[in-house]
């Protein structure tokens, strides 16, 4: 009796996402069902949440618009700088390379599986095709039900192609024997359907079922006990608007026969999620370190080194006072390597006192920051030129500085040995140091070479502060001095490198190289 009252009064749907979905899910359970599903326009607005990328002193940072969100007057479009841009018309370019770097993080690939190496714009491989198609839907989505929590990842989890729902969770042969001997229509049997109408009645208990599983609750996550069949839940509404939306992205962008389904997005969780989560702390290899959440465990010393001592030990051993102060200018030349991204070409220019130009190449073209001393400034395909002023000036002013390895206490006038810390197989000491203005950071030199290995910082985003882990890796020696010829950053989700295979100290550069440009 009770069985056959929860049969009866059982309503609408409950927990899931598409009619068009449950044969993709279990194929026979979707079959005769029916969708009502409304054609939609896409939105041609980008997520938030796809725009995941460096941080705010890295190349390349400017997000695409928001809804509604239009580039600046001064600002070049995706189509402007690069070639062959077709769903990023008339959004920012700057923005290209950071949604570039999401979709690589959100698929777990890089470059190649879209585009031919070297020539970018051509549309040789089918991926890059369904690449447009997804980013499309996603959109869509966004229009849809009115969210921007809708990314790659969400489907993706950092896999090529989504997960198929667990065989485990599929209905017994048995299962399926009971639910094909009721062909009626579901509303004929159950009160108050509404977006399951036309499905046999007697599927719609598995279907019930398949929406549980993949969201991993229970009946009263969307129902009133008892009375199935009414609204009072918003989560009952929210399942049915799911269910249209799926109705819609099989109509849109599969012609009817739709790979997704709850499972798709929600993997057994109510809510799916946007972003990957913040690594946990593992310690960084040589050849790609990973953002470590946690930092390294710093412990006490019974009898630590001074500041002094510690410092006076890396000047050591990068070469000595004297060695340092012989290098007047340094030309380095490399590859600037993305996190999944070709390696760019990369030139850097500095000399004493305090002159740097940096300069590396990426698909859109030459990108250029400098400093002469006094004006620092930056020129890219997709701002052109800017000259630097506040925050981002005295940032590149401070960065400029030829000696800085000398000149480590006038740049932290306030420095602590906190302890020793363990990174990876080697033993560093740990140094608080505080500049005059801004956030402390911390510096691990190693215990037995002297060197630096490490340095953390955290900087000021729009988006809140955020910290970069600098890494100094692969020190060999020039001409009586040391340093890293590696030097690998990383924030959460995203690292990059200065890899150079050339230096030379002291080969004349002209000032006017570090001079900003008189036109664009």
């Amino acid at each position: 009796m009770i069985k056959e009252k929860i049969k009866r009064a059982i309503g609408g749907v409950a927990l899931g996402l598409a009619v068009y979905s449950l044969a993709a899910y279990w194929p026979a359970i979707g079959a005769g069902a029916e969708s009502k599903a409304r054609a939609v326009e896409p939105s041609f607005a980008a997520s938030p949440y796809l725009l995941i990328a460096l941080d705010a002193s890295s190349p390349g940072e400017a997000a695409l618009p928001e809804q509604g969100q239009q580039p600046g007057s001064e600002e070049k479009t995706a189509d402007q700088v690069y070639k062959n841009i077709q769903v990023f018309k008339g959004l920012p370019a700057a923005g290209v390379m950071r949604a570039m770097t999401f979709f690589q993080t959100a698929l777990g690939v890089d470059c190649s599986h879209c585009h031919v190496p070297n020539e970018l714009e051509k549309d040789d491989k089918p991926a890059k095709q369904t690449a447009r198609k997804m980013y499309q839907m996603v959109r869509t989505i966004s229009k849809e039900i009115n969210t921007n929590r809708v990314t790659c990842y969400t489907c993706h989890r950092g896999r090529p192609q989504p997960e198929p729902p667990p065989a485990s969770s599929a209905p017994s042969e048995q299962q399926m024997k009971q639910a094909s001997e009721d062909q009626r229509p579901a509303q004929e049997v159950y009160q108050n359907i509404q977006t399951l109408k036309g499905m046999p009645a007697g599927r719609l208990m598995l279907v019930m079922s398949m929406f549980a599983k993949s969201l991993g609750v229970d009946c009263n996550h969307c129902h009133v006990p008892g009375e199935f069949e009414k609204d009072d839940k918003p989560a009952k509404q929210t399942a049915r608007k799911m269910l249209r939306l799926t109705g819609v992205i099989a109509r849109e962008y599969y012609a009817g026969n739709s790979p997704i389904n709850c499972y798709t997005c929600h993997r057994g969780q109510p809510q799916p999620v946007s972003v990957p989560a913040a690594p946990s702390g593992a310690p960084p290899s040589s050849s790609q370190p990973k953002f470590e959440a946690k930092p390294p465990e710093v412990k006490p010393l019974a009898s630590p080194p001074s500041v002094d001592q510690v410092l006076n030990q890396y000047v050591q051993a990068l070469g000595g006072k004297a060695a340092l102060e012989r290098v007047t200018t340094r030309v380095m030349k490399g590859a600037l390597v993305p996190q999944g991204g070709p390696n760019m070409p990369l030139e850097v220019y500095e000399k004493a006192p305090n002159k740097t130009l940096t300069m590396f190449r990426n698909p859109a073209g030459d990108n250029f920051m400098g400093f002469n001393g006094t004006v620092g400034w930056t020129r890219t395909p997709e701002t052109g030129l800017r000259e630097l002023s506040g925050l981002e000036l005295e940032g590149r002013k401070r960065d400029a500085e030829f000696y800085q390895n000398l000149k480590l206490k006038e740049r932290y006038p306030k420095m602590t040995v906190l302890g020793a810390a363990k990174l990876g197989d080697r033993e560093a000491y740990a140094v608080e140091a505080a500049p005059a203005a801004g956030n402390s950071e911390t510096l691990y030199f190693d215990t037995q070479t002297g060197l630096l290995i490490r340095q953390d910082t955290a900087v000021e985003t729009p988006q809140g502060k955020n910290t970069i882990q600098t890494y100094f890796e692969d020190y060999r020696e020039v001409d009586g001095v040391k340093l890293p010829f590696a030097i690998r950053r990383s924030r959460p989700g995203f690292n990059w490198t200065y890899k150079f295979d050339e230096v030379k100290f002291n080969v004349p550069v002209d000032d006017a190289k570090f001079n900003k440009p008189t036109t664009q």
